[in-house]
């Protein structure tokens, strides 16, 4: 028994000595029962008080009604952590905790009184990072609140770029642009619905100079399509190497951006070399054993991609090389524009694909024979829906087949971008991945204070040991003593940190660590010497709907499986206080009363 449970006892037992040496023995033992009930419920109630079963704590979305003496605000406790070690009963109010914000136990949790998620954007997925006239995809989903349709609109700082409605029945969205210049970007996401503000918001998107990927190209003869392929590469500064085919043994060498000799038989060191190797039906039927064994090799265990074209005269020879195993073509079924001249095993498409920068005006030579379904991803289709370009995986590398003949009509028809974002998906899809991808993320928006996650997929070709003549940049410099790349943040103040990162055990490519910036702004996160990748950290007063979304997200689940029932001590106070407050007012009035009849203490 300690002293706060002593002293309730001790005076308890001192007034009731006091009524009892009292000369009035009227109603002696109704006043000592008085008198012990008011002591009793006194204690209780003061127990009580310094015992409170519930703390109110405030959430960003709070309404101001929930403000009160008793309620604490999330700005006004150092960590959750601290207040969960109190061992009382915790009520949520507003949109609830972050993810990170939470602590790994609550003693109790009271309650979750929900505010309602606000007008704005409330789901977002984009990239961190894009390349020069890659597609940058934005999605997302927004909330509305009592408007039935509203506009979401995507602008560059040139102005709009493409915009969507949404309504209440459809509240997703799907935008998208193509950067035209390197560097960080602030788009910005609007969101107009009729009699409600607009709702503006900024999107920090870092924007790179295109991949200049190193490719090999095998021709069986001199070729039109070869000539504006390889000059297309070349103005984008990427190396190229044509060989070309004059007579059996014997082949011609052609060199863009690049320097070394003839290149006649195909070995893996030569193979090292490249990102992707683009060849016809007739080269590949003219490798011998040994070239078709090293090509296999580099693209199964290496991650060489291998780009093929459907030309007639290979179609019948695939099945010497097994890097063609899993495509299958079938006869033409009919439909579609005839081509010129001989026509028999060829027509005209009007390709599409969702990153084209619009439908092709220009009809194209395709073969006639179309892919059959499944086994294949489809790249690239016809205005009848039918795959013109397919590619599937091959051990760690990647092999793709076009059935178009001739895409430089793109050029020639006055439509060249096409040209461009054609061979810009071949290429993309089939490769070698030399580059460090890199991801920046958040619970709700990347915001001061909070614990940004970041995320490197090193490519298992910068674990090979490079050569000397390879075109791809240097892998990124790697800690020699742990293994692990090197990552650093330099903030807009320009204080660096360093970033350490963990490998994933069941995916080795696959490092995270986390970041915690302590401001907002764009921030330049360095990987080696030679890279870095801007990202913005947003401002207190942008996202809010983004972060109320992320919050509710983070909290809802833990009420929802039980842990926001109601204290069991809750409903002891509930009646209980009230209860003792109606005895104590009882037992003085008793006595009060008592005093006055009986003539008072002195009688």
């Amino acid at each position: 028994m300690t002293v706060w449970h002593t002293a309730p006892v001790l005076i308890a037992v001192l007034l009731a000595w006091l009524e009892f040496r009292r000369p009035s023995r009227a109603q002696l033992y109704s006043r000592i029962a008085a008198v012990l009930a008011a002591v009793a419920a006194i204690t209780l109630l003061l127990l009580g008080r310094g015992r409170a079963g519930t703390v109110t704590l405030l959430t960003p979305g709070a309404p101001l009604a929930a403000h009160s003496r008793d309620a604490i605000a999330l700005n006004q406790i150092q960590s959750v952590t601290t207040l969960a070690e109190r061992r009382s009963a915790v009520r949520l109010v507003g949109w609830g905790l972050l993810a990170h914000e939470w602590p790994d136990t609550f003693h109790q949790l009271a309650g979750f009184d929900r505010a309602a998620l606000p007008f704005g954007v409330t789901q977002l997925d984009l990239p961190t990072e894009v390349a020069v006239g890659e597609r940058l995809p934005v999605r997302g989903a927004v909330t509305l609140n009592g408007a039935d349709a509203a506009w979401v609109i995507l602008e560059d700082p040139a102005g709009p770029r493409d915009s969507v409605r949404v309504t209440r029945a459809s509240a997703g969205f799907s935008l998208s642009d193509r950067p035209r210049a390197a560097g960080p970007v602030d788009y910005r996401l609007r969101l107009r619905a009729p009699g409600l503000p607009e709702m503006a918001e900024t999107l920090g998107v870092a924007v790179r100079e295109p991949a200049r990927p190193a490719v090999l190209v095998l021709d069986a003869s001199p070729n039109f399509e070869t000539a504006y392929f390889k000059r297309w590469l070349g103005d984008r500064g990427a190396r190229v190497t044509v060989r070309t085919a004059i007579s059996r043994g014997r082949y011609r060498t052609e060199r863009l951006n690049d320097k070394g000799g003839d290149i006649g038989y195909l070995t893996p060191a030569l193979l090292e070399r490249y990102d992707a190797v683009f060849a016809d039906g007739g080269s590949l039927a003219g490798l011998s054993p040994g070239e078709r064994r090293a090509l296999d090799r580099q693209v199964r265990e290496q991650g060489l991609g291998l780009l093929v074209t459907a030309d007639a005269p290979g179609l019948l020879a695939w099945g010497t090389c097994g890097l063609l195993n899993g495509f299958a073509l079938e006869p033409p079924a009919g439909g579609g524009e005839a081509a010129t001249g001989d026509g028999a095993d060829r027509r005209v498409a009007r390709p599409g694909w969702p990153d084209a920068p619009r439908q092709s005006r220009t009809g194209i030579e395709a073969e006639a024979a179309t892919f059959k379904p499944g086994g294949v991803e489809s790249l690239i289709r016809d205005e009848a829906g039918r795959t013109v370009v397919a590619s599937r995986r091959a051990g760690s590398g990647r092999v793709g087949l076009t059935l178009l003949r001739a895409p430089s009509r793109w050029i020639l028809e006055g439509e060249p971008d096409l040209f461009a974002a054609y061979w810009q998906t071949l290429l993309l899809a089939v490769a070698r991945d030399t580059a460090t991808r890199i991801s920046i993320a958040a619970d709700g928006p990347v915001r001061a204070d909070h614990p940004v996650t970041v995320t490197l997929l090193v490519p298992s070709s910068e674990f090979r040991a490079p050569t000397a003549s390879h075109s791809s940049p240097p892998p990124e410099p790697r800690n020699s003593e742990l293994g692990t790349p090197r990552v650093s943040v330099t903030s807009p103040t320009g204080v660096v940190d360093t970033v350490p990162l963990a490998q994933d055990p069941f995916d080795p490519i696959r490092w995270t660590g986390l970041y915690w910036p302590r401001s907002a702004g764009w921030h330049r996160l360095g990987l080696g010497a030679d890279r870095s990748v801007p990202f913005r950290v947003s401002y207190p007063a942008e996202w809010t709907g983004l972060e109320a979304s992320a919050r509710l997200a983070a909290s809802t689940p833990r009420f929802a499986r039980g842990t926001g029932r109601r204290a069991p001590r809750d409903f002891a106070l509930a009646w209980l206080q009230p209860a003792l407050f109606t005895v104590l007012l009882l037992a003085l009035s008793w006595l009060w009363i008592e005093a006055r009849l009986g003539g008072g203490r002195g009688a």
